[in-house]
């Protein structure tokens, strides 16, 4: 299987010493990334993590069905795409509270997809690991999973 490349989406903040900006807080980075776009820094890099948070990267030992990877892909497009439209929108001043609104669409449709991810999970992964008396670990795992994404 290929790895993939996420891209992860950090605030790029105004200087406080800019004139736009008076309010404390925001610091501009020091050593600004030349993938910096319209008011986000996107950072794209391959990454190998596990579930401790390093390691080669790990496979579902039974494969999703196509239908459901279909689903997923599409799903992650569609949340790219509004990313991007976020980016636009900071870059040509959109109103802040239509950016607000925006970003819990985003976050919204990145939660739907954690939700099919973790119901899918439990579904192989965990099912399978209780039916070989392996299950605790995989509880175990999936609870330390569920404890990183809602905190």
């Amino acid at each position: 299987m290929p790895r993939v490349s996420p891209v992860i989406i950090l605030p790029y903040s105004i200087s406080d010493t800019s004139p736009e900006y008076s309010g404390p807080g925001l610091a501009e980075p020091e050593d600004p990334d030349p993938h910096i776009r319209n008011g986000a820094f996107i950072l794209a890099k391959s990454i190998d993590v596990a579930a401790n948070g390093a390691g080669p990267p790990r496979h579902k030992a039974r494969p999703r069905a196509a239908a459901l990877e279909r689903d997923l892909a599409n799903r992650l497009s569609r949340a790219e795409g509004q990313l991007r439209g976020l980016g636009r929108m900071i870059g040509d001043g959109a109103y802040c509270i239509d950016v607000l609104q925006q970003i819990s669409a985003a976050r919204r449709a990145l939660d739907k997809i954690a939700l099919i991810l973790v119901r899918d999970h439990l579904e192989t992964c965990v099912a399978d690991a209780i039916a070989e008396r392996g299950g605790r670990a995989k509880i175990t795992e999936l609870i330390g999973a569920l404890d990183r994404f809602l905190n």
